[in-house]
């Protein structure tokens, strides 16, 4: 998993685009009703326009601060209601100035943070979209729809990861916050090629590619503290990233054939 970074002046432009985007919104009224989208989630939240604010564009901490004090909301009549004020699908399919198309495209993000190997390009225009990355919500938003448009529980990601992880709560890394590194690297097992001819080369026809845990620099009472390390392994099993990278072996091995290839050439003399 790689780390989404965001330039300081570009995260103030999406916070503000958003925000303007929800709260000019939140005026909209109920189909044949008085309520307005407003005054719905403050009633349903009880809390105040300020605090929906900070819910809308902040941290994963104001974000968690709502999540453990709301909890999972079951799917009664006001879930599609909230739904609906929240404005997430609205967010995803809006021809205006700003929605998920154009918040991909000031991200920037090329490649799926989840599994670092999917490209996720956004191609085109709003009024012609032709790509964009699919938008994974990291608190599903199937159990928390007041999370369901808060700017950072979005993770633009390929289609297998949003599909694979589905609504998997596990402790997995945050990418906005936090990544593999160097702390959690895959190393490749591999056999050693018997036949003498090509005794100089690795067999990798049968390589595996697995994770290993960089060993932990601080201990208490023989207990690692790493939070990550355990979140790292949560990430692994929730993306099957074992499996999927050793997939590549093939193009591996099809790099390496034309290596060899090449230096035979090389090595033959010269007419």
């Amino acid at each position: 998993m790689i780390k989404i970074e965001i330039d300081d002046k570009i995260k103030t432009e999406i916070e503000n685009l958003h925000w303007d985007w929800f709260n000019s919104r939140a005026n909209t009224k109920f189909e044949k009703s008085s309520q307005t989208y407003k005054d719905f989630i403050l009633k349903k939240l009880n809390t105040t326009w300020d605090k929906i604010e900070s819910l809308i564009k902040g941290d994963i901490k104001t974000i968690d601060a709502f999540k453990n004090q709301f909890g999972k909301i079951n799917k009664d009549n006001d879930y599609s209601k909230m739904m609906l004020a929240f404005g997430y699908d609205n967010f995803c399919n809006s021809k205006k100035k700003w929605n998920a198309y154009e918040l991909c495209k000031k991200l920037g993000i090329t490649v799926c943070p989840y599994c670092n190997r999917e490209y996720i390009f956004a191609v085109g225009n709003t009024k012609e979209k032709k790509t964009r990355p699919e938008i994974d919500h990291f608190y599903p938003k199937s159990d928390y729809p007041y999370l369901s448009c808060s700017l950072y529980n979005f993770i633009p990601s390929c289609h297998n990861c949003n599909h694979g992880k589905r609504d998997f709560e596990e402790d997995i890394l945050y990418p906005y916050a936090e990544e593999f590194g160097k702390d959690i690297v895959f190393r490749a097992k591999y056999t050693q090629n018997d036949s003498p001819r090509n005794s100089s080369y690795l067999d990798i026809s049968n390589m595996h590619i697995f994770f290993k845990n960089r060993k932990c620099d601080v201990l208490e009472t023989g207990k690692c503290l790493h939070i990550k390390q355990v979140k790292a392994k949560h990430s692994i099993e929730t993306f099957n990233l074992e499996h999927i990278y050793n997939k590549f072996k093939e193009d591996i091995i099809e790099q390496l054939d034309n290596t060899r290839q090449k230096m035979k050439e090389e090595a033959k003399p010269n007419k």
